[in-house]
């Protein structure tokens, strides 16, 4: 079995684990990137302000819904399995994802 690494976790499985992504260079290179251009051009801070969150409207009631999100993920595998479907629901992507969502075993682990 041939080491996963960030190029062929993605092309064989169609996505990377999460600690391939999180330890990526290339993640940890466009954060970087993301900070220093945010701290240069506040562009980040003024798209937050201004953005329409979906049908939140605006970021705070975004963040609190996602906090519900984030509480009931990790409960048990029927949750993690809804609340994964409640974001992509939200996010507008769940037609083209919830057959992904719900054959996948072991979402809480993920």
């Amino acid at each position: 079995m041939k080491k996963e690494n960030f190029e062929t976790s993605y092309r064989e499985r169609r996505m990377l684990s999460k600690a391939l992504f999180v330890n990526s260079s290339k993640t940890k290179d466009f954060i970087e990137w993301l900070m220093q251009y945010e701290k240069e051009n506040n562009i980040f801070s003024d798209a937050v302000n201004n953005y329409e969150w979906g049908e939140d409207k605006f970021f705070a009631q975004t963040y609190t819904r996602f906090q519900d999100f984030k509480k009931h993920i990790t409960k048990d595998e029927e949750s993690a399995k809804q609340t994964c479907l409640d974001i992509l629901e939200w996010g507008g992507v769940l037609s083209a994802n919830k057959q992904k969502i719900e054959t996948r075993p072991d979402l809480c682990s993920f």
